[in-house]
């Protein structure tokens, strides 16, 4: 792995999930307001994280994934 590489991932996986976006996901949810995560950021940090959030928060996830 190239130093850049592990310099990314290791970047990446101090990426948080903040606690407050969640509930404020959940509350948009209760009032019937649909609600999608994008991102074009698919590695191994955003399944980690991904594993954090209750699978029905989103009515919609897509993951954008760039290959060179």
């Amino acid at each position: 792995m190239s130093a850049f590489a592990s310099q990314f991932i290791d970047m990446l996986s101090r990426v948080s999930v903040y606690p407050q976006m969640v509930c404020a996901i959940r509350c948009l949810r209760v009032d019937g307001i649909k609600t999608a995560l994008l991102t074009n950021n698919f590695n191994l940090s955003i399944r980690r994280h991904m594993s954090l959030l209750d699978p029905d928060l989103f009515d919609v996830v897509s993951i954008y994934l760039l290959i060179y």
